[in-house]
């Protein structure tokens, strides 16, 4: 943008009717930089005036945020990667802001081993949306919970929970704090009391699935184990072929 004009050169003693005509041109140029007068001093407004969410983009494919991005709404429909320019190429108080608009998931990577959220890479499932703000080190990310791409109260059916349970359970895929999954203490990590609201390492858990046995449905811990550290929110004893073990739902806090 051109710097705004010294209201000395049009008003001095000495300025010449040639000096008030430089200072206005001057001051009129800085005034269009500022306030815009087409759509190729768009992004230049919006930096200069902080401006947000004043206009948006589909993407339906790979894309990477670049610095014109900045306080735009990205609208992804599909399967695909959505990355991001390195933080302290973006600088602090860089700001946009992703919805989920289709059916897919869309998997949005900072550069390198920046981090988005506190992780390297967030998901997001169809009917997310995030807001992430950069620092010029890292991407904070604000949004509200979901369950399965609902937000708000959302009362669990059977559908739900075998979706969970499932060989691709939530943690698999949505592996960010504020994730939910179903999933089971291995024998290393339990120590006796497993109350609602215990916390445990992701490393002692493993993600629960269903598998059906000569027609009978048992749980096993397939799925994987976890990383990060989860809550448990409370449980139910499940049949693992001759004995019983704790299934519960774990949220991750870190």
């Amino acid at each position: 943008m051109s710097s705004l004009p010294s209201a000395t050169s049009a008003t001095a003693s000495t300025a010449t009717e040639g000096d008030v005509k430089t200072f206005l041109t001057a001051l009129r140029t800085y005034i269009a930089d500022l306030l815009g007068t087409d759509s190729a001093n768009f992004v230049a407004v919006q930096s200069a005036l902080r401006t947000s969410f004043c206009r948006s983009v589909s993407k339906t494919g790979a894309y990477t945020v670049v610095a014109s991005d900045r306080g735009q709404v990205i609208e992804c429909n599909g399967t695909f990667t959505l990355s991001i320019t390195a933080a302290a190429t973006l600088g602090d108080g860089f700001f946009f802001a992703v919805s989920n608009v289709g059916s897919g998931t869309v998997t949005i990577d900072p550069n390198l081993t920046e981090t988005v959220g506190g992780a390297t890479t967030l998901p997001l499932i169809a009917g997310e949306s995030v807001l992430l703000y950069c620092d010029g080190a890292k991407f904070l990310a604000f949004r509200g919970m979901t369950f399965n791409g609902r937000a708000g109260a959302v009362t669990l059916t059977s559908s739900d929970v075998t979706t969970a349970l499932g060989a691709n359970p939530l943690a698999m895929t949505h592996g960010a704090i504020g994730s939910l999954c179903f999933a089971r203490l291995s024998s290393s990590g339990y120590s006796g009391s497993i109350a609602p609201g215990s916390t445990f390492a992701g490393s002692v858990l493993s993600a629960a699935a269903i598998l059906d046995v000569d027609g009978t449905y048992t749980i096993s811990n397939s799925g994987g184990a976890l990383s990060g550290t989860w809550r448990m929110l409370g449980g139910v004893i499940a049949d693992v072929g001759t004995s019983d073990v704790w299934v519960s739902l774990f949220q991750r806090i870190s």
